[in-house]
């Protein structure tokens, strides 16, 4: 199963009042590795809303468990 967390990417030009968004995803399989879905580049200035911003805490929870 993958789960996605929605990044929102702050440097690009808004289109119809919202910035592009891209993903990352998280597999069942790696689950301690992120998948970028969509394009991203260098430099980009990104945010999280705040559902997708806990997915994220979750995420490096899950890697410092792990530890």
């Amino acid at each position: 199963m993958l789960d996605f967390i929605d990044v929102i990417d702050l440097t690009s030009e808004k289109d119809e009042g919202r910035n592009r968004q891209t993903s990352l995803s998280i597999s069942d399989k790696k689950p301690l590795e992120l998948g970028v879905v969509g394009g991203i580049s260098h430099n980009t200035n990104i945010t999280f809303d705040k559902i997708n911003a806990q997915k994220m805490i979750d995420f490096c929870q899950t890697i410092i468990n792990k530890e």
